[in-house]
């Protein structure tokens, strides 16, 4: 059978993880990420594609 854990909504849920939850080895919080385009426009603001807008995510050992 499978012993991985499920994930539901990012987190691993399964009772090996159940009795300790260890702190995250990587955390960031509140992404943001913007892609510059070419504009001919020289006055004004340069037109960007967002990626990625306050996005938060975070890593556990072993997962």
């Amino acid at each position: 059978m499978n012993n991985l854990p499920q994930t539901v909504g990012g987190r691993a849920q399964s009772d090996s993880y159940a009795s300790h939850d260890p702190a995250a080895i990587l955390e960031a919080v509140h992404l943001r990420k913007m892609f510059p385009l070419r504009s001919l426009n020289i006055l004004g603001e340069k037109p960007v594609v967002h990626a990625v807008e306050d996005t938060s995510l975070a890593l556990y050992p072993g997962r």
